[in-house]
């Protein structure tokens, strides 16, 4: 029997114009699930057409509660009674180029798991790009009191602490998995670690390749570890990857996406024109992590746990509990 899946994307465009790169991600999702759009700011007439030749139905309403306030939104307008209709609960948004890989094998490896709950990725909790949530746990009192109570915050840290791993917290309570794991990414290194010098060398000059670091003991979608998800044919690319003033891979993703996957270059030069994002060089990139390891000695602020806390040159000066109750 076929899986019936909903999905709620969350998205934001700075210009008001939906980028080529989300629509290309829509797509491909709409294979697999009946797609609705929240943006958090208005829509034009004019995007909300090009949305909906591929989604079920496009809001644009600025709330300021980031993802997790678009999904709640999306929740609102298509209903509960609407909802309890379909197997599976999709939650993704728009911070990934998507479909970069097909999703097909995704979906198949984590559909052959007896699973509750998982996401596309994760470390010490799901990341909440791409959540899917099996019926048993949406339809919960404790699912929807969660999204009943999503609240503008000012600080993207306690979003991060409140919804994204209070989420997690949630869905822990279930049978639960992620499709790119820390043990995925360890063997997949450990075994093909010759193929993966090949292909780096292939890329990236020789001069550089000593200043790459990889640690294949921890998911990190934005630096010099990226290269291990793209080479494992993970679907996902993280758009700040091409922003990292701190990694040098940022200067060389794009070769890596275009030599291993089928992902339209166009697509990816248009994001990067359409984010002025602008071309690192080496030099820019080394004094930005000289000056951020200088900067981090002399002021440093954390959210540990339930604690902010305010270090100068490595002392702590502030902490304040912080209550991330929903």
């Amino acid at each position: 029997m076929a899986v019936k899946r909903l999905c709620l994307f969350a998205g934001y465009n700075s210009n008001n114009i939906i980028s080529d790169y989300v629509l290309y991600y829509l797509k491909e999702l709409s294979k697999y699930a009946d797609v609705y759009y929240c943006a958090d700011q208005a829509l034009s007439d004019e995007q909300k057409v090009r949305l909906e030749k591929i989604v079920k139905k496009a809001y644009g309403i600025e709330h300021k509660k980031y993802d997790f306030g678009s999904w709640a939104e999306l929740i609102k307008r298509i209903g509960w009674k609407s909802i309890r209709t379909y197997n599976e609960l999709l939650l993704v948004n728009d911070s990934c180029l998507g479909g970069v890989f097909s999703l097909k094998y995704m979906f198949e490896e984590m559909d052959a798991k007896s699973l509750e709950a998982w996401s596309a990725a994760g470390n010490h909790f799901m990341m909440s790009f791409f959540v899917c949530i099996k019926r048993k746990v949406f339809l919960t009192k404790e699912f929807k009191t969660f999204f009943n109570n999503i609240k503008e915050e000012n600080n993207k840290s306690i979003i991060i602490k409140k919804y994204e791993k209070g989420l997690d917290e949630l869905l822990q309570k279930y049978q639960t998995d992620v499709f790119l794991s820390q043990n995925k990414l360890k063997h997949f290194y450990l075994t093909n670690k010759e193929t993966i010098d090949k292909k780096i060398k292939d890329i990236i000059p020789f001069y550089i390749r000593f200043l790459f670091h990889i640690n294949y003991k921890k998911i990190n979608l934005y630096n010099e570890n990226a290269i291990l998800p793209i080479l494992i044919k993970f679907p996902f690319v993280k758009k700040n990857l091409f922003k990292n003033k701190f990694s040098l891979f940022s200067i060389y993703a794009k070769d890596f996406i275009i030599q291993n996957s089928d992902y339209p270059l166009n697509i990816i030069e248009n994001m990067i024109k359409n984010e002025q994002i602008k071309n690192q060089g080496i030099i820019s990139i080394i004094m930005y992590k000289i000056f951020f390891i200088l900067c981090s000695f002399f002021y440093e602020e954390k959210y540990k746990k339930n604690i902010h806390i305010i270090r100068i040159c490595k002392i702590p000066v502030y902490w304040r509990k912080i209550d991330y109750s929903i």
